[in-house]
């Protein structure tokens, strides 16, 4: 009997077949629901008469086995040399214990769970107690995100990965349906008001205090768009998505039979910040990079996830001549692409639209992006006046439902807020507890310096270096003695020639 599979399984299982013919160790990485533990089941299968461990992280992944061998037509007798446990139970072996186990093929299911300290302790003494067994390695993704990043594939599996298929491109390939957005309706008002009732009875003041900050930042996070349902109604009344830039911020919201916004994280990628980063590159402003915009010709990839990524982008358009309003319109592109596929995540931005917020506001060619994206006409397409101020309009209308409060009193909350410090978290410490900590430590790096010479009294030959890189020049002059003669460091303004 064959364990038959979809076709880009059977794809990737011939891949790790060959793979396997080279290596001992072999991952792949599949999403979530594109059938990959049916890859490790037929490669258990067709290894039915070795000694085989199936290691999972929960038992809830060992029952969906036993599904995926029952829709088979198999039973567990059908694999009479497989043991299958979970990480948990593995990690709580002793290492003598593990020592005694022997198997010739492994399963890792999840193997970026592989990383925890004390399932890794285990597993790690397993592969080494098993250097010669063939392990497959089955996961939806290798990172462990919040574990310095930490790439699994790499460490477990020395990067042997036979077969790759991400999220995006198995909805793109038709392996799996486009997700349905489902939305609903939600007020956090009734429960905000419930748990600030239980902070006010608090008796422990320490307690009280820091539920109390962490209620009053989730009403702050809440309160974000605190106006913004007056404004519109006042003033753009006939609005169906609102885009709005920031300094560090960016923002969708979409008005249906309720309002939904989204916005960026902590990552200012796509915002002001974002496009005040890259003007620099160009040794311009905001205004410059739009009066350049105004005159491009030519749209270039540029990534704006990121300003690292994104300089990794333009340094060598720059280099290899791009002019510089191609360069600044592509700029503006990258920002469209990034609020449209960071934020909108593939829900349609249709009707009229309304662009808010001081980049959108200045920025006339950054507008024109996003209107001829998004097939905009001048019937959709509003620009409030005043577009910057509008959501602090919209601040102004909401606080006439606030209690006010004298100018003092802000004053002396203000105060408070100056000696006022987290105590809820432990700080790091100090690089230098005691000036001689410091004193200490800039004496030792001054033994690793350059001796020099004065260039203006020195007569014989002298050598030159230079190091021409992507976004900075640097040049040194030496003397025979390799004394330093001259020293520059700086950027080249985007023409590491001319400089």
């Amino acid at each position: 009997m064959e364990i038959e599979l979809y076709k880009h399984n059977e794809i990737a299982y011939d891949k790790i077949q060959k793979m396997f013919e080279e290596k001992n160790r072999v991952a792949i990485i599949h999403a979530t629901g594109t059938g990959k533990s049916f890859i490790s089941l037929k490669w258990l299968y067709d290894n039915r008469n070795k000694s085989c461990l199936f290691l999972a992280p929960t038992y809830e992944i060992l029952d969906q086995l036993e599904q995926h061998i029952k829709s088979e037509g198999l039973t567990l007798a059908d694999f009479p040399n497989l043991k299958c446990v979970i990480y948990p139970n593995f990690a709580r072996l002793s290492q003598q214990g593990i020592e005694k186990l022997h198997f010739d093929n492994i399963v890792l299911d999840e193997f970026h769970r592989c990383g925890a300290q004390e399932w890794g302790r285990s597993i790690n003494a397993l592969l080494n107690n098993n250097s010669s067994s063939q392990v497959l390695g089955i996961t939806a993704t290798p990172i462990r995100y919040l574990d310095d990043e930490r790439n699994m594939a790499e460490e477990l599996f020395d990067g042997n990965v036979a077969s790759e298929i991400s999220l995006t491109d198995a909805v793109s390939s038709g392996i799996l349906p486009m997700p349905t957005y489902i939305n609903a309706i939600y007020s956090f008002s009734d429960d905000i008001d419930r748990i600030q009732s239980k902070i006010d009875r608090f008796e422990n003041d320490k307690y009280k205090e820091i539920f109390q900050k962490r209620l009053d930042e989730a009403k702050r996070m809440l309160q974000n768009s605190s106006g913004l349902p007056e404004i519109f109604e006042k003033y753009i009344p006939n609005t169906d998505v609102v885009i709005e830039l920031g300094g560090e911020d960016a923002k969708i919201i979409y008005f249906d039979q309720f309002m939904e916004q989204r916005m960026n994280g902590t990552c200012a990628g796509g915002t002001g910040a974002f496009i005040d980063q890259m003007a620099s590159l160009l040794n311009t402003d905001t205004e410059g990079l739009n009066e350049l915009a105004k005159h491009h010709k030519t749209i270039y990839p540029i990534a704006s996830r990121c300003g690292v990524f994104a300089k990794t982008d333009i340094q060598p358009l720059l280099n290899e001549g791009a002019a510089k309003e191609d360069i600044a319109a592509s700029i503006f592109q990258a920002v469209v692409n990034q609020t449209i596929s960071g934020l909108a995540c593939g829900r349609p931005i249709r009707g009229n639209v309304a662009f808010l917020g001081g980049p959108l506001n200045y920025l006339s060619e950054l507008r024109n992006r996003f209107i001829e994206t998004l097939q905009l006409t001048d019937k959709t397409t509003i620009i409030p006046e005043e577009a910057h101020l509008l959501v602090a309009k919209g601040a102004a209308l909401d606080s006439v439902s606030v209690t006010p409060i004298s100018l003092e009193k802000l004053k002396g909350k203000i105060e408070v807020l100056r000696v006022s410090r987290d105590t809820t978290t432990e700080p790091l410490k100090p690089l230098f507890m005691i000036d001689a900590q410091y004193n200490e430590f800039t004496a030792r790096h001054k033994k690793n310096t350059v001796e020099k010479a004065d260039l203006k009294t020195y007569t014989g030959d002298c050598f030159i270096g230079i190091d021409a890189g992507s976004t900075t020049t640097k040049l040194v002059l030496i003397d025979r003695e390799g004394r330093l003669l001259y020293s520059l460091y700086g950027s080249n303004e985007g023409n590491p020639l001319q400089s």
